[in-house]
C-alpha cells in the first residue's frame, strides 16, 4: 500500500479567485485587503441534494458572505457537479470542466527539471497503478515534488480519469466485495469525482 501525504494545493482556492485564510484576509491581484466575513451556516444544494463542501484533506469548508457576495469553495462545488478542477499557478487561473491542453502563447513558461521529473514519475505510476487526479498529485507530493511540480505532472500525463476510476474499481472488486454505493464511496474517498466514481462502478457491472 502506498502511503500518501495529504496536501491541499488548490483546496483554498474559492469562487471569484479569492483566497481565504483563517485570519479572514483576501489577496487581490495587486495587493491585499481585510475582509469582513459572515458565517451563517450556509447550505449548498445540487439538484436538491445537500452537499457538504470539503477540502482535499476531507475537512469541512464553510461558505461565507463578504460584501454581499457569497463565496464557495470551488473544488467542492466542482466535485459536486462532477467536473474536473485544476489550478494554473503561472496564470493564476482556476479551470473547471474542460482542462487546457496547450499553454497560452503569451504566458508560456519553460518547463523546469522538477516538472519534467514529476511528469515522468506520474506516467510511470499510471503504467502499473490507478489514481484519481488529486490522488496522483498527493502521491507525487509524497515523493518530494512541490505542489506546482506535482500538479504539472498530473495535468500533463494525459490520463483518462474515468478509465482510472474503472481500473481502481476493478482492483477493489478483485480482492474485496462491495455494494454499488460502498464502491462509489470508496472511489470518492480515493479522490475521484462523483461522475468518475459512478463510471467506475458501472465499468465493473453496477
Amino acid at each position: 500500500m502506498i502511503k500518501e501525504k495529504l496536501k491541499g494545493f488548490i483546496a483554498g482556492v474559492v469562487v471569484m479567485t479569492v483566497l481565504f485564510s483563517l485570519t479572514v484576509t483576501g489577496f487581490a491581484s495587486t495587493g491585499s485587503k481585510a475582509l469582513t466575513a459572515t458565517f451563517n451556516n450556509i447550505k449548498i444544494y445540487v439538484d436538491q441534494n445537500l452537499v457538504t463542501p470539503k477540502d482535499s484533506n476531507g475537512n469541512t469548508v464553510e461558505p461565507f458572505i463578504s460584501g454581499g457576495t457569497t463565496y464557495l469553495p470551488v473544488r467542492a462545488v466542482a466535485d459536486a457537479l462532477g467536473k474536473e478542477v485544476s489550478w494554473d499557478s503561472a496564470t493564476k487561473s482556476v479551470y473547471i470542466g474542460t482542462q487546457p491542453t496547450t499553454p497560452n502563447q503569451g504566458t508560456q513558461t519553460s518547463v523546469t527539471l522538477g516538472e519534467k521529473n514529476a511528469l515522468a514519475k506520474a506516467k510511470s505510476y499510471l503504467e502499473s497503478m490507478s489514481f484519481s487526479y488529486s490522488g496522483l498529485i498527493k502521491q507525487l507530493e509524497y515523493e518530494g515534488f512541490s505542489s506546482i511540480e506535482a500538479t504539472y505532472g498530473a495535468d500533463n500525463c494525459n490520463a483518462n480519469w474515468d478509465e482510472q476510476a474503472a481500473k481502481k474499481a476493478k482492483t477493489y472488486m478483485e480482492s474485496m466485495s462491495f455494494s454499488r454505493d460502498s464502491l462509489i464511496q470508496q472511489l470518492k474517498y480515493e479522490g475521484f469525482t462523483d461522475s468518475q466514481a459512478e463510471y467506475g462502478a458501472k465499468a465493473v457491472g453496477y
